[in-house]
């Protein structure tokens, strides 16, 4: 313990010289740069009508489609893939030309999940070659993870080496994740921008930094449905302006791609993602279980359902034995979707409990406060650990009860990690149930570069990071609602 206390010294005392601090910013966005690269290539030919490149060639390619005037949910597509247990004969596997238009079939199937907005932004880039397309995008990612440490900098109002000790602490946590994310060109970059934005400005005293930061955070639930969740904290802290801005973000991102694809065209498209994602994954729950789906359908279709993954006989799964009747799949299809209610149901438990709180505080002044858009002082701060473990659960939350959410979407815990240490540094400490959170997500975050590939596999497939991310909501909503989130007299 001496030998860590002294290191844990040495490295304060190292932290304090500037040009410590600037070289661990280039090194991480140099590892986010090189990283990025890995999209820029070409196709390989062989299996590239399965699978794609990147996150981003699966946006190219439904922006190419949503242009043509084509389905990029690729709905007709899907219904014959259901249809293929009723229609396929045994014999069909073993003739090479049908095999092959039973492959054809499932290519870019479930690729893109997002709703118009995402594709109508890339139009600009559909102008250019995939490889070209692909290095501005990445470029533009790159910026944009600037941009939020930039903002956030900026929001915090402190110098920058009071900044650097709460935001890079989080940023090397994450690292890992951050450059996977990089490497798969995903765009989790612009939604740390625009949440991070939101947040900071939906926390602001006046209604119109308020209605503003409502506003980006319905922009990027229109991008990515998950951080609609987020909207429980403006809510939790009872911020009206930003849930009106945040209603007034999500009509605009709905209709904007009108302006170029047409009324009736963007409401067929909304339509088609309307069918694919809740419909679709509503009726048959398992979407994707692969391996990297770190997600409850995920973890259990990989655990008890067989063709989950190709490598599941490798890790000794699935744990039932044959094909499940429908019965059994009913049964762990109502699981799911059990559990992804009850993790829905915190969530808002939580928000509401610190709304209660929050209006029970302040009572008397509280319409005042709602109607001049000023908000309470005791406990309700951006940089309280109150906020950022409500930030941290519904993160998780919204994450792990998605579809598909790969190893790489958790990168957007970033946000929640760096706000939670600037409530260290007001002394808020850290507790140890927290602690081992932190030691976790390093440990999914960086470690898997010096594991076996088996051994990776592993891991991803018994959905080891799945389960721990349900232990983390569970002690969030623990903390939360037992008051024990932050300072004694926090609430």
């Amino acid at each position: 313990m001496a030998f860590l206390r002294d290191l844990a010294a040495k490295v304060r005392v190292l932290f304090e010289r500037r040009l410590v601090r600037a070289g661990l910013y280039a090194l991480l966005l140099l590892v986010l740069l090189v990283t990025s690269l890995r999209i820029v290539r070409p196709s390989d030919g062989a299996g590239s009508f399965v699978r794609s490149r990147s996150d981003f060639e699966d946006y190219y390619r439904a922006a190419l489609m949503t242009g043509r005037g084509e389905d990029p949910y690729r709905v007709d597509q899907l219904q014959r893939i259901m249809e293929l247990p009723r229609t396929l004969k045994p014999q069909d596997l073993l003739d090479p030309a049908k095999l092959q238009d039973i492959l054809l079939m499932f290519s870019g199937v479930g690729t893109y999940l997002y709703l118009p907005l995402t594709a109508f932004l890339l139009q600009p880039l559909t102008l250019l070659e995939y490889q070209s397309a692909a290095l501005i995008f990445q470029l533009l990612s790159l910026c944009a993870f600037a941009a939020c440490a930039y903002l956030l900098f900026r929001f915090r109002r402190e110098e920058e080496r009071v900044f650097s000790a709460a935001f890079l602490p989080a940023g090397w946590i994450l690292a890992g994740l951050l450059a996977e994310n990089a490497a798969n060109g995903n765009i989790a970059t612009f939604l740390l921008l625009l949440t991070s934005a939101g947040l900071a400005l939906a926390m602001r005293q006046k209604w119109v930094p308020g209605f503003l930061g409502g506003f980006l955070l319905g922009i990027a639930v229109i991008l990515k449905i998950t951080p609609a969740f987020l909207l429980l904290v403006p809510l939790a802290f009872l911020r009206l302006p930003a849930l009106f801005g945040a209603g007034t973000g999500i009509a605009a991102g709905l209709a904007l791609p009108a302006a170029l694809f047409g009324v009736s065209r963007t409401i067929e498209l909304t339509q088609g993602w309307v069918r694919l994602i809740l419909e679709t994954y509503s009726k048959y729950v398992f979407f994707r279980p692969w391996a990297n789906n770190q997600t409850l359908s995920g973890a259990v279709g990989k655990w008890f359902l067989p063709g989950s993954d190709l490598k599941q006989g490798d890790a000794g799964l699935p744990f039932l034995s044959g094909i499940p009747d429908e019965g059994t799949y009913l049964l762990l299809a109502n699981t799911v979707r059990a559990g992804n209610a009850l993790l829905w149901i915190l969530a808002l438990v939580c928000a509401l409990w610190i709304a209660w709180q929050v209006f029970r505080r302040n009572f008397q002044g509280m319409i005042r406060s709602v109607l001049s858009g000023k908000m309470e002082a005791s406990g309700s701060g951006m940089y309280s650990a109150r906020f950022a473990h409500l930030v941290f659960l519904c993160t998780l939350v919204s994450l792990v009860t998605a579809g598909v959410s790969w190893y790489h979407a958790y990168s957007v815990l970033l946000l929640p990690l760096y706000l939670r240490m600037c409530a260290v540094q007001n002394g808020e400490h850290l507790r140890a149930g927290e602690k081992i959170i932190a030691w976790v997500i390093g440990c999914f975050s960086l470690l898997p570069p010096l594991l076996s590939s088996h051994t990776r596999d592993v891991v991803a497939l018994y959905s080891f990071f799945t389960v721990a991310v349900v232990g983390m909501i569970l002690y969030s909503a623990f903390l939360l609602l037992s008051g024990r989130a932050g300072k004694q007299n926090g609430i």
